[in-house]
């Protein structure tokens, strides 16, 4: 008498569960995971638009409380990491201001903008915080960046376009009463949202922090920065550092001006 097979039936894994970490995995395809498994839990640009009334419609024209409670607590969850816990609560610590965040999920219409791949003309909506975590993954992965300054490119990639995100909130819009922002908007905007945290980064974490506040903020800007983490500014080999690294990311971040060009009138995208 045969003895009947059991039957087998497939594993079924959740959505939230992450797959056993592979031992051959590289820092990018552990980025590119994460970013992945980012998008199953953080709502896209189409599915914010099924939101009804997002945004109110009267001055100041803030997300409504009820969706900006749910949409931190999916990004906190969801978002991908640096691979550095300094950094990353330096990440939550941006984020957890509410005119930033919500700033980072106002829908772009990217169909007319400039170099757009043809992927995101067919679904013509783009969240800015789809674009930073792009941006993000592609310049801590990138060949010109070793290792150990892949946390601070992680998190300068988020927060880079932050200006531009900033001129794009609606509350942002009516003061400039249907006006372009311009550079200086743009960069006024990344000040004001990154100078505090980037402070308190730098008190836990001098040397990556200054790093971090001259990429985001401009060289003169991480002066005593550098001076409280002992960097001594004319050293050759940080001038190096940064003048590789911002090149990386002014090169990267170019596919974000060119998208957020109906907010921002420039000349030269990079700002």
């Amino acid at each position: 008498m045969t003895t009947p097979k059991k039957e087998t039936r497939p594993v079924h894994r959740s959505i939230d569960q992450q797959p056993e970490r592979m031992k051959t995995w590289s820092p990018a395809q552990e980025s590119l995971i994460q970013t992945l498994g980012s998008v199953m839990k953080i709502p896209s640009a189409t599915g914010l638009l099924s939101m009804p009334d997002l945004f109110d419609a009267t001055p100041p024209y803030r997300m409504k409380r009820a969706y900006l409670d749910q949409l931190r607590e999916r990004v906190l969850i969801g978002r991908s990491r640096s691979g550095d816990s300094l950094i990353d609560g330096f990440i939550d610590d941006v984020l957890s201001d509410d005119l930033t965040f919500e700033s980072y999920f106002v829908v772009q219409d990217v169909r007319t903008a400039y170099q757009i791949h043809p992927l995101y003309r067919v679904f013509g909506v783009l969240t800015p915080f789809q674009a930073a975590t792009e941006l993000a993954w592609s310049v801590s992965t990138s060949q010109a960046v070793r290792p150990d300054e892949a946390a601070v490119m992680h998190a300068a990639g988020l927060f880079y376009p932050s200006g531009y995100f900033w001129c794009a909130h609606p509350n942002r819009k009516t003061k400039r009463k249907g006006c372009k922002a311009n550079l200086e908007d743009v960069r006024r905007g990344r000040s004001l949202t990154l100078s505090k945290p980037l402070q308190r980064l730098c008190e836990k974490l001098p040397v990556d922090g200054a790093l971090l506040c001259a990429l985001l903020l401009g060289w003169g800007a991480a002066e005593e920065a550098r001076r409280t983490a002992k960097v001594d500014s004319e050293a050759r080999q940080a001038h190096e550092q940064y003048a590789r690294l911002l090149t990386e990311l002014h090169l990267s971040s170019t596919r974000i001006s060119h998208r957020w060009h109906l907010v921002v009138r420039w000349d030269h995208p990079n700002a």
